[in-house]
């Protein structure tokens, strides 16, 4: 169907709605929350700025992706923000230690700036950029399909929610995408409208720029080559010319796109051939297996199914409906799939949806993001079905039959718009507006929607974790407690105000030295951090649940009421970071009772993660609460010379504890610190969830009871077996440990079971401890924080292992009293 052609002055001003109408649900609330790999991208952006600033070109390579246009934006975006960024920052950022946020502690330590300032600032660039390039998608679909195709298109493929929600972000797939459609549009024009020098340039310049952004550029120019053979297959068949100059052209089609890629990325300036060696190099690991979820199993390689999958679930049904529609008027060939050149152009999207869908489907790592570029493909194929559809509803109601193109032209065209474009609205474009902010909680309802998906796909990238961060922002206290999370690096930490961020590095055992542990839906989805871990928080109770939707995005635990978990070998409480080099999961120590003379083993479980420790030397020190030190030992890590200790290996290290004979009873700290042996200086504690001791850097890693004890003579017998002594401190208070050493003679290698107690004045047990009977023996009594002074008696029951029966002393006592302990009230 032939419309009238838009006058001159009404397409700068259809440009400009197209413009505003892709730009206002992208624009709007780009500080509400962060993706995790955006502060990735940041610190790249940080540091493409800073190489281009100081001519170091070859930092402009940052990833293998590339993301140079990306980088691009966020550079203006510093610009923007923090212009003087370049000419102060010291080096280039280490953005692949994901165990810290450099760009963050800069800003911190020399700016004002808020790092989400920044991020926000990035995106919006890349926000208007992605709103040009689709209004401009426009002209090349006017050619293909008509003015009111074309404007209908835009606007359907600019409010799809998927669209909008991956093209707000300082990230990759959003910006490919609008590159990569409006490349093959343009392509499409010249190859089957207007084969003119000028659009080639554009769309093999937009190409280069696509390849610049990420590397599934190349899929895009496959699928072009497979198009183009096809014209010309076509053209053979039907006797119809091809020029010279259209195989020129497609050469210069690419090579054009090549000069696009070499100029505009520095990097390429100095070491070409090294770049694209490295590019290669990197992208073949990159696409190895990444912990997924799909059909509610754990994987690596989700399969072929994946991406049909993930289309279905993130399209919307009108999407589905217009495709089945378009297909059927494909076939019988009746508007507006009646011409030539609209069924080539259809036929060309849907190659070119299915080419990169293939393409992406031959390495194993797996997101539904990676075929954003299908979707303005499909969608406009899907308006062009809606327009039938449209069509074909006017003629029922008017009561007359669909009839020629001529027919249709003369019945009243805006109505049929009005149709197509309420269809639109109502079950395409009214998503997008429901899910604001969140427009990745938007799923299929056709599918259960986002009641379904969970069971189906991975869900989640950072939505809702803003909320959780402001949870405990509004906690009494916030200021001091610790948090930790999976995607803690701007998801949770551009949002906290003040609690310091625990971050994970991989491992499961700092969930459990945080104050807050905040679980993300995707994280419980794959296991994560370990399959232990999961299921142990899902065995509590959170006390936040973070909803949107219909999708349980995140949930809050205070991990200070959580037990310690029984597969942890070591208490993870102690769990502290030095200088961010050095960290310390935790410690094992035995006994948290100790009498004067004794020795027992403190194992510290340590990561070096930024430094060897040949150099370092560990101090250990039994200190009192007034910093007096009982005992100190000074060795190597692991007992380590130098050279032996490399970096990002996790150590043992124990140390012999020794508590003097003369130290006088009470409660003692074993703190830890690193020091250079050179100054005596320690490295600082920059994270503990300890308590800082005595000077800087000295962490409490346990507290130990230390008791004075005095010894008993025992004369208790069985026919088995006789106790010849105990040995204990003669007085405690309540909430205090008493530690009872017992030797015995006799039966003692363990077949037999004793039971020591300790027994108020009026009969009733406030603590025992059972164990096998041995020759040497040790039980710590703990006596309740509520048990009332007076005089305690520490009495024994032997008793048969099996059967549980109680042996009679050879007095006849079931229960045999040994000695007595003064209980002194608490103080």
């Amino acid at each position: 169907m032939e419309f009238p052609q838009l006058r001159r002055f009404q397409t700068p001003l259809v440009f400009i709605v197209l413009f505003f109408s892709a730009w206002i649900p992208r624009a709007a609330a780009l500080d509400v929350f962060a993706t995790p790999d955006e502060h990735l991208w940041l610190a790249r952006s940080a540091n493409f700025y800073q190489a281009i600033a100081d001519g170091q070109y070859e930092n402009t390579f940052q990833r293998e992706h590339p993301g140079v246009t990306v980088m691009w934006a966020g550079t203006l975006g510093f610009l923007q923000g923090l212009p003087e960024y370049a000419e102060r920052a010291t080096g280039q950022l280490d953005w692949r230690n994901s165990q810290n946020n450099e760009l963050s502690e800069w800003l911190e330590d020399n700016s004002r700036v808020r790092p989400l300032e920044l991020l926000a600032a990035g995106r919006w660039w890349i926000v208007l950029a992605i709103s040009l390039l689709i209004a401009t998608s426009f002209f090349p679909l006017r050619q293909l399909f008509g003015p009111l195709i074309a404007a209908l298109a835009v606007l359907y493929f600019a409010w799809d929610p998927f669209y909008v929600a991956l093209s707000r972000l300082l990230h990759l797939d959003g910006l490919l995408t609008a590159l990569a459609i409006l490349t093959l549009l343009t392509f499409l024009d010249w190859l089957y409208v207007r084969p003119r020098w000028v659009i080639l340039v554009i769309s093999g310049a937009l190409l280069g720029l696509t390849g610049l952004t990420k590397t599934p550029a190349l899929f895009v120019a496959v699928a072009a080559g497979l198009l183009f053979l096809a014209e010309w297959l076509r053209r053979r068949r039907s006797d119809e010319p091809m020029p010279l100059s259209m195989p020129l052209g497609f050469l210069a089609w690419g090579a054009i796109a090549l000069i696009t890629f070499v100029s505009l990325w520095p990097a390429m300036w100095v070491d070409p051939l090294g770049v694209m060696e490295r590019i290669i190099d990197q992208m073949t690991r990159y696409v190895e297996g990444h912990k997924n979820f799909f059909m509610g199993q754990l994987t690596l390689n989700p399969g072929l199914l994946f991406y049909p999958v993930a289309w279905l679930f993130r399209t919307t049904p009108a999407t589905v409906i217009g495709l089945v529609a378009a297909g059927v008027l494909m076939w019988q060939r009746r508007w507006p799939m009646d011409l030539s050149l609209r069924r080539r152009g259809a036929k060309a999207l849907l190659v070119y949806a299915l080419v990169f869908i293939a393409m992406m489907s031959i390495g194993d790592k797996m997101f539904d993001r990676y075929i954003l570029p299908v979707f303005p493909a499909l969608d406009t194929i899907a308006i062009l079905g809606w327009l039938g559809l449209a069509a074909w509803l006017l003629f029922r109601l008017t009561g007359r039959r669909q009839g020629t193109e001529v027919d249709l032209a003369a019945h009243r065209n805006g109505l049929v718009a009005a149709i197509a474009l309420a269809g639109l609205i109502l079950l395409h474009g009214i998503f997008t507006l429901v899910h604001f902010p969140y427009y990745f909680t938007y799923y299929n309802p056709l599918l259960g929607g986002s009641r379904t998906a969970p069971d189906v796909m991975m869900v989640g990238w950072g939505e809702g974790l803003n909320e959780a961060a402001e949870w405990i922002n509004q906690q009494a206290g916030s200021e001091q407690t610790r948090v930790i999370s999976g995607y803690g690096d701007t998801s949770m930490s551009y949002f906290l105000h003040g609690p310091r961020l625990i971050r994970p590095y991989g491992l499961p055992d700092f969930w459990f030295s945080a104050d807050y542990a905040v679980h993300y839906v995707n994280q419980w989805q794959r296991q994560l951090p370990s399959e232990q871990v999961a299921a142990f928080l899902s065995t509590l109770e959170p006390v936040h649940v973070v909803r949107s939707h219909g999708l349980e995005l995140a949930r809050v635990y205070d991990m200070r009421k959580a037990p310690v978990p029984e597969f942890l070998t070591y208490d993870p409480k102690s769990g502290a970071i030095f200088d961010d080099r050095i960290i310390l999961r935790g410690h094992r120590l035995e006994k948290p009772v100790m009498m004067s003379g004794d020795t027992q083993q403190v194992t510290l479980v340590i990561d070096p993660i930024g430094v060897l420790l040949e150099d370092l030397d560990t101090l250990v020190q039994v200190e009192g609460p007034d910093g007096t030190v009982l005992w100190h030992s000074r060795s190597r890590p692991a007992n380590a010379g130098a050279g032996t200790a490399p970096l990002r290996r996790r150590i043992e290290h124990v140390v012999e504890l020794v508590v003097p004979d003369d130290a006088s009873p009470g409660q003692f700290a074993v703190t830890l610190a690193f020091e250079d042996p050179l100054t005596g200086q320690s490295l600082p504690l920059n994270r503990g969830h300890g308590e800082a001791i005595g000077d800087e850097g000295h962490h409490a890693v346990a507290w130990i009871q230390v008791q004075r004890p005095e010894t008993y003579q025992l004369d208790a017998r069985w026919e088995q077996v006789q106790l010849n002594s105990l040995r204990h401190q003669p007085d405690l208070r309540p909430g205090e440990t008493l530690l009872a050493e017992l030797s015995a003679t006799g039966q003692v290698d363990g077949s037999l079971q004793v039971s020591v107690r300790l027994v108020d004045s009026e009969g009733r047990i406030e603590s025992l401890h059972d164990q096998p009977l041995t020759a040497s023996m040790d039980f710590p009594l703990s006596l309740p924080v509520d048990a009332e002074p007076g005089v305690y008696t520490v009495a024994v029951v032997v008793y048969d292992r099996e059967t549980l029966a109680p042996h009679p002393d050879l007095t006849g006592r079931l229960s045999t009293p040994l000695t007595t302990v003064l209980v002194h009230p608490d103080s």
